[in-house]
């Protein structure tokens, strides 16, 4: 693996960057660097497990799960006007909520206690819902001696799951189409006789998926979509026009169905691009090779067994000769295609910003070098 790591001409892990750069272990200078974009502030998990706001146009290494990865995310909105202050939430009679009453996941105290012996103990904040639309609930939640099978999501519209908690923070979330047009109570609500448990951080998007926390106090909020680009050059990517190489990402989606997000080479925004990433259905992954006309003159679609599992995914491509491996296994080949010259790495499709990546990322890395067979099975082992 050490030899692959020197063959490498551009590698991107998460380990360093800086206020409007996600920089790259190799090669050690500017020309490898992504230039970096969101225009506003977002949060991460940190190295220690809390929930942390991070500058705009700061990448983010987040530590969900415990490692490091890069994360890169659509915009999204927090549609609760009140995240973190459930006295604004409206609560049955009987309930006493208790605010900053431990700390909560971003190290403060500032969690709140809800406390109650009633039936259907709970709290809810209105919102309004679209029918049809798909929205996700979350919300940090900690048993705190009470009935640990909570309801949360849409009171309106009926839409509630039922979620087990523990003695430790936890995000809860669920996701519902809703069924009408409505002002929904999202709620938090026992499905026993009582709820004694601390909460912080509620959130709704009108997403399939749970992006990261989006604080709200009074309003409605929304952190803009990460964008990374412009990373490499003619040099770095074609080897002195060798019009061979490697393209590489080791990769996790944020939900089954992603919809297409891509990572590219491309020619400075052309036609002319290699592109991996996910695909249009479901656990699915998209290679192209395209030359230069409307169409590709390599496209291949792989169906895998979790897109929101990291996999390993190296397309080698070379004149009539190319390979597509994804963990470890030859899936496609080509003998038929020619290869376009390409200087820019990229986070999209590499045709005007289309397609543009989101998902969490361990490693990018082009070689200028079409590589062997069992170098390719080793790299994506």
């Amino acid at each position: 693996m050490s030899n692959l790591l020197e063959k490498a001409s551009i590698i991107l892990t998460p380990t360093a960057y800086s206020d409007g750069d996600l920089h790259c272990i190799k090669p050690n200078t500017a020309t490898g660097d992504f230039d970096f974009t969101r225009s506003t502030t977002a949060t991460r998990i940190n190295s220690s497990g809390n929930v942390e706001s991070v500058a705009a146009n700061l990448p983010r290494i987040d530590y969900t799960g415990g490692t490091g990865q890069i994360l890169l995310e659509p915009q999204s909105t927090n549609l609760l006007t009140y995240s973190e202050d459930f006295t604004e939430w409206a609560k049955n009679s009987g309930t006493t909520l208790t605010e900053n009453n431990i700390i909560s996941p971003d190290g403060t105290q500032n969690a709140t206690l809800v406390v109650s012996a009633g039936s259907g103990s709970r709290v809810g904040l209105n919102t309004s819902i679209v029918s049809g639309t798909t929205y996700t609930f979350s919300v940090y939640l900690k048993n705190n001696g009470g009935n640990t099978s909570i309801n949360i999501g849409s009171h309106g519209t009926t839409q509630l799951e039922t979620v087990t908690i523990n003695n430790d923070w936890n995000r809860y979330t669920t996701t519902f189409t809703a069924s009408s047009t409505t002002t929904s109570s999202i709620r938090i609500i026992s499905s026993g006789s009582s709820i004694n448990l601390h909460s912080w951080g509620a959130q709704l998007e009108a997403l399939s998926f749970p992006t990261s926390y989006i604080p709200t106090s009074g309003s409605t909020s929304t952190r803009n979509a990460d964008a990374a680009n412009n990373s490499g050059s003619s040099s770095l990517i074609n080897g002195g026009g060798s019009g061979e190489g490697v393209i590489y990402a080791e990769i996790a989606a944020f939900t089954s169905s992603p919809g297409v997000c891509n990572i590219s080479l491309s020619d400075n925004n052309q036609l002319r691009r290699i592109v991996i990433g996910f695909g249009f259905s479901a656990n699915q992954i998209l290679c192209s090779i395209n030359n230069g006309s409307t169409f590709p003159n390599f496209l291949s679609f792989q169906t895998i067994t979790d897109v929101t599992a990291y996999n390993k995914i190296a397309l080698k491509y070379k004149l009539n000769d190319i390979s597509l491996y994804i963990n470890g296994v030859e899936v496609a080949t080509d003998t038929s295609s020619t290869i376009p010259t390409l200087q820019s790495l990229q986070f999209d499709n590499g045709y005007n910003g289309a397609s543009q990546f989101f998902g969490n990322v361990k490693c990018v890395a082009v070689y200028k070098e079409a590589l062997t067979d069992a170098e390719l099975t080793c790299l994506t082992t």
